[in-house]
């Protein structure tokens, strides 16, 4: 089953329990948006690639949120920027998460989050 929604909004917690949420959440900071591939700058909805200020807010949310809506044991996976790996890590909750591991891209660069709810 899909459902469309912003983060958890849409969704009821007593009828929604996941095995696994995954998540590619706009992360880009306003002060790089400038410096993205113009391929991407140009062409992808701002609203997809930046949710201002810091690039982080989302990713709060998810943090926050996704353990309301996840089974015991159940694993959240999330791309991150760049830069953020380390501020991510500081993100995390350890009496609600275990971080699993953060998985480089191609380029080698900390990409893809990986936590297992306690």
């Amino acid at each position: 089953m899909f459902v469309v929604s912003d983060c958890f909004d849409a969704l009821d917690r007593s009828e929604y329990q996941f095995d696994l949420i995954v998540s590619n959440p706009p992360y880009v900071s306003e002060s790089a948006l400038a410096g993205l591939q113009r391929e991407v700058r140009d062409h992808e909805p701002l609203v997809a690639l930046s949710p201002g200020a810091d690039g982080l807010s989302v990713i709060r949310r998810l943090l926050a949120d996704a353990p309301a809506f996840l089974k015991p044991n159940g694993h959240m996976l999330m791309e991150i920027g760049f830069d953020q790996g380390e501020k991510v890590r500081n993100l995390i909750d350890e009496s609600v998460w275990t971080l699993l591991e953060v998985r480089p891209d191609l380029q080698c660069i900390p990409r893809i989050v990986v936590l297992r709810k306690l």
